[in-house]
């Protein structure tokens, strides 16, 4: 039987499930929260160097990327669980 679980904006489906949004669509979507995290790193490694620091700066990029796929890491974890238990 398939199933289906919300991940932030988007919708895991496992199985043959219909209407479950396009990958881009939901990273075009979570853009802005994207952005503001860029910013955030970028800030903070501005204030550790004590100059301005440009947003493709690799500590930057890695902070970021590091912030954003622990917290993905943590829902994807969280919805498999679910679903897995569910199926028992």
């Amino acid at each position: 039987m398939p199933y289906v679980r919300e991940l932030g904006s988007a919708r895991i489906c496992g199985g043959n499930c219909t209407n479950v949004k396009n990958p881009s669509d939901t990273i075009l979507e979570e853009l802005q929260d994207v952005e503001k995290i860029i910013h955030t790193a970028c800030t903070v490694e501005s204030a550790i160097r004590g100059q301005p620091v440009n947003p493709h700066d690799l500590r930057v990029q890695t902070r970021a990327a590091e912030i954003i796929l622990t917290g993905v890491g943590a829902e994807i974890r969280d919805v498999l669980e679910n679903a897995d238990g569910e199926r028992k």
